[in-house]
């Protein structure tokens, strides 16, 4: 019998702060993907995401930084206990303390669909960089490093 997810998510976060990681993935099915955070001492970067994303604060205060349809700064402050709602395409920058934790829910990504990143001068606010990583092969030996291709062989 299929059992839906339960968490906890006051203990997940304390388990993912003890645990010095950044990610947690609570829950991955068929097309949602839902993964607690702790933030980070430094982030500048704007992700776009190819999907609608749900974020609700745990623990702590975040400001999301976004940029808004003519391409200037915002900032949204989520308060602890609080969710916001982020649409498809809306380049955004999560920045939140160690000790803060969200959970985000969002559609998985669909095949050949990639996040995409962009870095904007803190001083003038010119667009520095452009990034699109190439998407992940399915194939089990493109996903590791070159030295443990070599030894599957």
């Amino acid at each position: 019998m299929f059992q839906m997810p339960i968490v906890d998510l006051r203990e997940a976060a304390r388990l993912l702060g003890e645990s010095g990681r950044r990610v947690n993935v609570l829950w991955q099915d068929s097309e949602s993907i839902g993964f607690l955070a702790r933030g980070r001492e430094y982030r500048s970067e704007f992700h776009i995401n190819p999907s609608d994303e749900v974020m609700l604060m745990v623990k702590g205060e975040r400001r999301l930084h976004y940029r808004t349809p003519d391409g200037k700064e915002a900032v949204a402050v989520i308060p602890e206990g609080a969710t916001i709602f982020t649409p498809t395409g809306i380049a955004h920058s999560p920045r939140f303390p160690p000790d803060a934790f969200a959970l985000i829910m969002e559609r998985k990504r669909r095949s050949g669909e990639i996040d995409h990143f962009l870095w904007f001068c803190p001083s003038c606010d010119t667009q520095l960089h452009d990034e699109a990583p190439k998407p992940i092969s399915a194939s089990s030996t493109t996903r590791r490093c070159a030295p443990a291709r070599a030894a599957a062989r």
